[in-house]
């Protein structure tokens, strides 16, 4: 029971981000100073060498984009972050199970920062793969919050327009999105 709730839970949170109806509280109502919520954003990978069916060593680059984020810190509208690292023995297999741990550094429009640690989970599903991560804010701004993260890839674009073509797969992208609260 409690997996058909999450995986429903995920698939809401999915249909929100991809067809951009995520509910956006009223200016009034915007979250209180210790909060976070960025609803609109996009996250792109790059891979050097390009992905493939083969494991490799791969350098692999997270771009994120938080954007139309709303809380009470005065002019915080969006934020980026860049997590570069190496993964060895990686491959297209890897690419759809990356349930792992680390951190991200995301740099606000205001010059601020929030460090956060994080455990993501993934989940293929009507043919996108989910990808959330879940966490806490470990120093920084909004210090102490509970994080979700949230992006999805298209499935297909993946696997038959990159993994399985004999190129590989050098990058992708998909919707974002970012809330941290209780800091």
């Amino acid at each position: 029971m409690a997996t058909r709730i999450r995986a429903g839970g995920l698939a809401l949170a999915a249909a929100c981000v991809l067809l951009s109806t995520c509910p956006r509280p009223a200016v009034a109502a915007q979250t209180a100073p210790g909060a976070v919520a960025c609803p609109v954003g996009v996250a792109t990978q790059s891979f050097t060498p390009a992905v493939t069916t083969s494991p490799q060593t791969v350098q692999v680059m997270i771009r994120s984009h938080y954007g139309s984020c709303l809380s009470g810190v005065p002019g915080l509208t969006s934020g980026d972050s860049e997590q570069p690292y190496e993964a060895p023995g990686f491959s297209c297999l890897t690419l759809l199970t990356p349930n792992a741990a680390g951190t991200e550094t995301i740099v606000w429009n205001t010059g601020q920062t929030t460090t956060l640690a994080y455990t993501a989970q993934v989940l293929s599903l009507f043919g996108q793969v989910i990808i959330t991560a879940t966490g806490t804010v470990t120093s920084g701004l909004f210090l102490g919050a509970a994080t979700v993260r949230t992006v999805v890839y298209a499935q297909a674009d993946l696997l038959s327009n990159g993994c399985l073509a004999p190129s590989g797969l050098s990058g992708n992208s998909g919707p974002l999105a970012l809330t941290a609260t209780g800091g």
